[in-house]
């Protein structure tokens, strides 16, 4: 299993990864991990798991991470917020998990 959270400034770092796993000729469960941006109702493209149908040995899986509205107000996830949604998306598989909310768009802090 790999649980890839990867900064924007490295784009290639998650495709080395599900190569390099991918080589091994084994099945893994690949967790990526994206940032709430991901979830822009205006972004186009947002399609990664296509990217990762080569990778034959790959079970993709997307961890979306958003915000929490509490008391009419938003903020970004905690870091204990963000660990249980990991743990929660791997123990539950989906092929897509999302930590907090993402809509509305407007209302991330």
């Amino acid at each position: 299993m790999c649980i890839c959270w990867i900064h924007s400034t490295v784009p290639d770092a998650p495709y080395i990864i599900a190569e390099t796993v991918n080589s091994y000729g084994l099945k893994f469960k690949y967790f990526h991990i994206l940032d709430s941006d991901y979830a822009n109702p205006f972004k186009e493209n947002k399609n990664i798991e296509k990217d990762f149908e080569k990778y034959k040995n790959i079970i993709y899986k997307k961890i979306i991470l958003g915000y929490v509205i509490e008391n009419n107000n938003s903020r970004w996830l905690t870091n204990i917020e963000i660990s249980n949604g990991i743990i929660d998306a791997v123990t539950y598989e989906n092929d897509v998990y999302i930590v907090g909310s993402v809509e509305p768009w407007e209302r991330r802090p």
